[in-house]
């Protein structure tokens, strides 16, 4: 920055010229930037993982689905195969299983 020294007359007697050092505020800008940078990539890569996570929980919830009715069907076979099993033991006949009350 130069400021001009005049005389009486208008006329320029000395010019002083100040410097000031930016090397500072240029680096802190220029961090400043790459953090910019660093924090859009986080942001990025956050969506992309969430994405993924989203799709992970849907193809999840399939395979349950699908996984369900297969248990159902195992539980009923296993528990229809323990009663005849049981029930041949203890004398027990279909017909009768089926006249008997049921318990509360």
């Amino acid at each position: 920055m130069n400021s001009p020294i005049l005389n009486t007359a208008g006329e320029v007697l000395y010019i002083i010229h100040h410097v000031q050092d930016i090397t500072e505020s240029v680096k802190m800008r220029l961090r400043h930037e790459e953090h910019l940078r660093a924090t859009e990539k986080h942001k990025e890569q956050a969506a992309q993982a969430e994405t993924q996570l989203a799709l992970r929980s849907n193809e999840v919830e399939a395979i349950k689905l699908k996984v369900k009715p297969a248990e159902t069907s195992t539980s009923t076979i296993k528990r229809k195969s323990w009663c005849s099993f049981y029930g041949h033991f203890a004398g027990w006949t279909a017909a009768a299983r089926l006249s008997r009350p049921l318990r509360t």
